[in-house]
């Protein structure tokens, strides 16, 4: 009967932490787990297998980027967050869901505005919200004078 009891509070554990897992603590896109990205979402290079790569890119004075998310019920934001050191500019996008309950799966290019103080560092890194490692848009070696 022992077994039984143990083996009936593990499953409610085991349902517990899944439901956590997939929806998150309340307020998990504010958390430290979220590192300052907003709502969830992710950059995309590469939208279909037979499509090129698309990687980030600093156009004139705009940062062009696919991003993907869930929802489809109402308008998502996207706010472009930099800092600058030195020569060295690093950007990352902040994302509002609105609220949204949706579940589709929506692309969106995004064109943003860039501050001039980003745009005259010599090195642009696009932080990545899936990973540690992120995207350089640019990158100049010291004295290469872009």
């Amino acid at each position: 009967m022992r077994k039984v009891q143990d083996l009936a509070v593990f499953a409610a554990l085991a349902a517990l932490a899944a439901v956590v897992a997939c929806n998150g603590p309340p307020g998990a896109e504010d958390g430290p787990e979220n590192r300052g990205f907003g709502s969830p979402y992710e950059i995309v290079t590469n939208p279909t297998p037979a499509a090129p790569d698309e990687s980030p890119a600093v156009a004139s004075d705009s940062l062009l980027v696919l991003v993907r998310y869930a929802g489809g019920c109402v308008d998502h934001d996207f706010d472009l967050i930099a800092s600058v050191s030195g020569d060295s500019a690093e950007v990352r996008l902040v994302h509002d869901d609105g609220g949204d309950e949706c579940e589709a799966l929506i692309s969106e290019r995004l064109r943003l505005a860039v501050p001039e103080r980003v745009l005259s560092a010599s090195r642009i890194h696009l932080r990545n919200p899936n990973s540690d490692v992120p995207f350089i848009l640019r990158w100049d070696a010291p004295g290469s004078g872009r």
